[in-house]
């Protein structure tokens, strides 16, 4: 059910971000999750299964947007070097202009929504501190590495994806210090 789940959570990024069509957006989206849950609740009466709560399903919709938007993330941004690197005239075009950092603000305030819900404000959570630290160093990394020309912009994206992959390890294993 959760490949079901991010892909069609994909699709519907995908189509109103790439259409252009933001409005109805949230409508439609609701309407889906409410889909979702009677889909939910009717595989699980059939396996003799309580129906998930609401809030369970809400949760795990946020975290399907969050690792969603992660995937588009990276690959918008390698996308984006690439083109960069081989044809930079497209980079100029509206389209690759908004979608990247639509996709990047809904993934930053899934994540900040997800920090928030899971109570982890508190000093006691170091590896978030080193999240957003890694942030920082991979939108620093990733500006140069679609600016800046040569062999700079590729020491760059090599930096910026090493935050990238840094970020994701630390939420999986949420621990700042892994590699010790």
């Amino acid at each position: 059910m959760r490949l079901f789940d991010a892909l069609f959570i994909g699709y519907l990024l995908f189509h109103y971000c790439l259409t252009g069509q933001f409005t109805g957006f949230f409508e439609k989206f609701s309407y889906e999750l409410n889909w979702l849950r009677k889909a939910v609740a009717i595989i699980n009466k059939n396996r003799g299964q309580s129906v998930f709560p609401a809030e369970t399903v809400k949760q795990h919709m946020l975290i399907i947007i969050h690792l969603v938007c992660l995937v588009l993330t990276i690959v918008g941004f390698v996308g984006r070097v690439v083109l960069a690197e081989t044809q930079p005239s497209l980079l100029k075009k509206k389209r690759f202009k908004i979608v990247p950092y639509s996709i990047d603000s809904l993934f930053l305030l899934s994540g900040i929504i997800l920090v928030v819900q899971g109570h982890w404000v508190s000093g006691e959570h170091v590896w978030l501190f080193a999240k957003l630290t890694a942030l920082f160093g991979y939108i620093g990394f990733g500006i140069v590495a679609l600016k800046i020309r040569g062999n700079i912009r590729w020491l760059a994206f090599v930096s910026a994806i090493s935050c990238f992959a840094y970020i994701v390890i630390v939420a999986v294993t949420k621990n700042a210090l892994f590699f010790l």
